[in-house]
């Protein structure tokens, strides 16, 4: 009985299935799998709802590097936002001006502060239902491939202002 799924091999005939099935596993392989970034802490963690009619809003953080080995942030990511950018602020022309950054180190055994003012994360169109949940998950990527996944409270505009918000940036 023939098979019309799987007819008959023939050295003759190429098998664009296989041949594709083997191409996929050889550039899985290639890739490697982000794994998690140890040693590195979140704490003082909010997201700001944005202020109502704007489709922006900012998430300020501590990151604390207790890995014994210097890293890299090198993004952030969230299903619930268009994008997510790190920032900064520099002096431009006598003006203080946001910067969009590209990555930003993180030495070994220091911390890294996100505060109004600083550096801070800016999140574009986040998703209104997540941010009504109360929480906002985000992933952090590392330079070395390695990810930090985190849920972010949500904080309302004006409220929730932190002692560490007033410390200067490392």
């Amino acid at each position: 009985m023939k098979n019309p799924l799987f007819p008959p091999l023939s050295a003759s005939r190429p098998l664009p299935l296989l041949a594709a099935i083997l191409a996929a596993l050889a550039l899985s392989a290639a890739v490697p799998a982000a794994r998690a970034a140890e040693g590195i802490q979140i704490s003082e963690a909010r997201l700001m709802a944005p202020i109502p009619g704007q489709k922006v809003s900012a998430a300020y953080l501590r990151l604390t590097n207790a890995s014994g080995r210097d890293m890299q942030l090198v993004g952030v990511e969230s299903a619930h936002a268009e994008r997510i950018e790190l920032h900064s602020y520099a002096n431009r022309d006598g003006l203080m001006r946001m910067v969009r950054l590209d990555s930003l180190p993180l030495a070994a055994g220091e911390v890294l502060t996100f505060r109004p003012g600083g550096n801070h994360l800016m999140v574009f169109a986040p998703d209104i239902a997540a941010i009504q949940s109360g929480q906002f998950a985000m992933t952090f990527q590392f330079a070395d491939g390695a990810t930090l996944e985190t849920d972010l409270p949500v904080a309302q505009p004006g409220k929730s202002r932190k002692k560490s918000d007033k410390k200067s940036d490392k």
